[in-house]
């Protein structure tokens, strides 16, 4: 438990030293302006792609150059 609370105590000291810089407090106000402008704009819409559907292909069409020819086996 001792090395949980000197932890705790190490987080604060450091915690007090970034409030107290005005540099950190800076940073943390621009970031707080856009999370909310991020929240309160309007979301856009999203433009999606078309879908082309593919013509389905046929046997005949795929076999369109393959000369008949007797059966091999007969």
């Amino acid at each position: 438990m001792d090395s949980l609370k000197a932890r705790l105590d190490e987080i604060n000291c450091l915690r007090k030293q970034a409030m107290s810089s005005a540099h950190f407090l800076e940073e943390a106000h621009e970031h707080e302006v856009a999370i909310a402008h991020e929240l309160s704009s309007p979301d856009l819409p999203v433009r999606r792609k078309k879908v082309v559907k593919k013509k389905q292909e046929r046997l005949s069409d795929i076999y369109v150059e393959i000369e008949e020819h007797p059966p091999i086996y007969a």
